[in-house]
């Protein structure tokens, strides 16, 4: 959990975009409970709740 966050980073970065600019973040887990901590770390805006 601790390396996705600057993964995504680092990919970000290398494609010279910044968070703002993914309007789309599809995790691959079925745990909200994994999904949503990472969505916290990278700033990005939880439109779904369950």
């Amino acid at each position: 959990m601790r390396t996705i966050p600057d993964s995504i980073h680092q990919l970000i970065n290398k494609s010279n975009q910044t968070i703002n600019d993914v309007d789309w973040f599809i995790p691959h887990s079925a745990n909200m409970r994994l999904i949503e901590p990472l969505c916290e770390k990278l700033e990005f805006l939880k439109l779904f709740k369950y």
